[in-house]
């Protein structure tokens, strides 16, 4: 494996998390208009953000460099 092997399944990986996104998660949960349900709305956005984007987003590709690109280069070198 080398560290394109890497790069190329986070971006395939990235374009079917935002295919499932579109398709299949709502942007809101409530229709309706009302001051209750659109506070709702609100916390809903940067909690889907948090709990399902920021691993996606930043973790995948930290974890993406650490194996990839360092893991790679010790297995270059002779390393174990």
């Amino acid at each position: 494996m080398s560290i394109f092997y890497g790069a190329e399944n986070i971006v395939s990986f990235h374009y079917l998390w935002n295919q499932v996104d579109n398709h299949f998660i709502p942007n809101e949960i409530f229709k309706k208009k009302n001051s209750f349900l659109t506070i709702e709305n609100i916390a809903y956005r940067p909690t889907k953000i948090f709990l399902m984007d920021y691993p996606i987003t930043f973790v995948l590709p930290s974890l993406q460099y650490e194996l990839f690109g360092h893991d790679t280069k010790v297995l270059e070198f002779g390393g174990n």
